[in-house]
């Protein structure tokens, strides 16, 4: 009777006999055993075993840790939910059964679809960087004027072009390093990114102020100056969001210190490069040139944040 009410739950227990029972009458017990284990390792779903339908064991009250050793069902060790691996011999009463791993609880969201949106949103403002060079060549031409007028007319905002292009190319590129070794984003992080998403799209309307306005006009130069300290304080700001949750990259102290290092440079010296130009007559936008100093200060902030415990 308890052979045969193990062979009949052979899909829920793996069945364990006592060795001073195991003799022929024990047979079908072990046989259960083992096609229920084999059942479990092949993903057997549904199939014929002595004309009994089998179908998947079903998860028990009581979580996977929970053990039991059935003595009225002829020594069937059982637990809920799933196989166990006893430790030691099967007969022996005080055995311990190693419960199977849980897999850990993944935090936040697969980074891959907003990396992948970042990256567009960066591509659109490199492109919208060059439309206002469109409207002025078109203006020149109904207008009449030749090539070299439109170059001598508008080679402020040639090179304001060109210069945001390549900062925001700088940004990109800090912060494609930064999230090649991130896996998983939070909610909050998705809205810091946002964030500094829109920094980024914002630079190509305050180029086009920086270009056809006055060089002059110290609320164009604060604006544009302005927009990339705010640029890299966000990214200051994600890269500190990232080193206080370790869970959700794979990146070492050490390479997000050099990180915080260059985000803090950019900060430090574009807000120079901000004081320069309102208040030193005619320096302009080519206080920006403080930034060849980019990896001097970068240095000095590394040499401090690995004095600091």
């Amino acid at each position: 009777m308890a052979d045969n009410e193990c062979l009949q739950r052979g899909q829920h227990y793996m069945c364990m006999p006592r060795l001073a029972k195991l003799n022929s009458h024990s047979i079908p017990c072990v046989l259960a055993a083992g096609f229920a284990l084999w059942k479990r390792l092949t993903g057997l779903s549904s199939t014929k075993f002595r004309g009994r339908p089998l179908r998947a064991p079903r998860a028990r009250p009581g979580g996977a840790a929970r053990l039991r050793l059935d003595r009225e069902r002829g020594g069937c060790l059982s637990r809920p939910g799933g196989l166990a691996v006893p430790n030691r011999l099967p007969g022996d009463y005080t055995e311990r059964m190693v419960p199977a791993s849980e897999p850990r609880a993944e935090v936040g969201y697969a980074a891959e679809r907003f990396k992948a949106f970042a990256d567009a949103v960066v591509a659109i403002a490199l492109t919208l960087l060059i439309l206002p060079l469109m409207d002025s060549v078109s203006e020149v031409a109904s207008a009449g004027d030749g090539a070299f007028a439109w170059l001598t007319q508008h080679g402020g905002q040639l090179l304001n072009f060109v210069l945001s292009f390549v900062l925001i190319a700088m940004f990109w590129m800090i912060h494609h390093r930064l999230f090649s070794a991130v896996d998983r984003v939070t909610p909050t992080l998705m809205w810091l990114l946002a964030a500094w998403l829109l920094t980024i799209v914002w630079l190509p309307v305050a180029t086009a102020v920086a270009g056809r306005m006055d060089d002059g006009d110290r609320v164009a130069k604060a604006l544009y100056i302005g927009s990339l300290i705010l640029t890299a304080a966000m990214s200051l700001v994600v890269r500190l969001y990232l080193r206080a949750h370790p869970v959700l990259h794979r990146m070492e102290r050490g390479e997000l210190g050099s990180g915080l290092a260059v985000d803090l440079s950019l900060v430090l010296l574009f807000g120079a490069a901000l004081a320069a130009a309102l208040l030193i007559p005619g320096v302009g936008y080519y206080a920006l040139f403080v930034m060849v100093l980019t990896g001097v200060v970068q240095r000095i902030i590394e040499n401090i944040l690995a004095t600091d415990p």
